[in-house]
């Protein structure tokens, strides 16, 4: 993994009563997850929009509306799937990087039921007040959209495997964003 400095790193003071005068804690509350809170940043898998889905393997099978599309890049790269195993935390729970996929969509399909934690940027040039934390239930799994910045999985209540939908290439597809100790993100129910 590469660890790219942001484009707009703030410039570290040589005192340290500097960073301690100019530290800003910024609270992110615990937001809902739903599809059109979450459609800036990827999409929503869940079960809200089967009824309006269609029969398959002989009437045996309802198939959801619903899609999410895995982006994986360039023709150097492809769809994997891999699994992860994540710990709880207890929360507030402060946030110490950021990262983005640049060449692809990153899907988290929970296994467990246990609820998680989505915190998510808009791609571009990463914006500390924009960050954003999504509550999701057990039956929710996301699909984070190419370039959106993000957090690693967050999980509550127990340990939770998620099965991973994601790009593997030759590229680098890793860009992640060191919090500076004058800036804090704390997660908040």
């Amino acid at each position: 993994m590469i660890r790219r400095p942001p484009r707009s790193t703030p410039k570290p003071s040589s005192a340290a009563s500097d960073v301690y005068k100019r530290q800003v804690i910024r609270h992110i509350e615990l937001e809902t997850l739903s599809s059109s809170s979450f459609k800036d940043y990827g999409d929503v898998i869940d079960g809200a929009s089967i009824s309006s889905g269609s029969l398959i393997n002989n009437g045996y099978t309802l198939r959801s509306s619903e899609r999410s599309t895995v982006v994986s890049g360039d023709e150097n790269g492809s769809a994997v799937i891999t699994m992860f195993e994540t710990k709880p935390i207890e929360l507030p729970f402060r946030l110490n990087a950021l990262e983005r996929h640049p060449l692809s969509s990153q899907a988290f399909i929970n296994i467990d039921n246990n609820p998680y934690i989505v915190v998510v940027a808009k791609p571009g040039d990463l914006e500390l007040n924009e960050v954003r934390a999504f509550l999701a239930r057990p039956d929710q799994s996301v699909n984070i959209g190419r370039g959106v910045w993000h957090h690693h999985n967050l999980c509550l209540n127990g340990t939770t495997r998620f099965v991973v939908i994601e790009r593997s290439g030759p590229e680098d597809n890793f860009d992640e964003y060191l919090l500076q100790s004058e800036h804090s993100l704390l997660i908040t129910r």
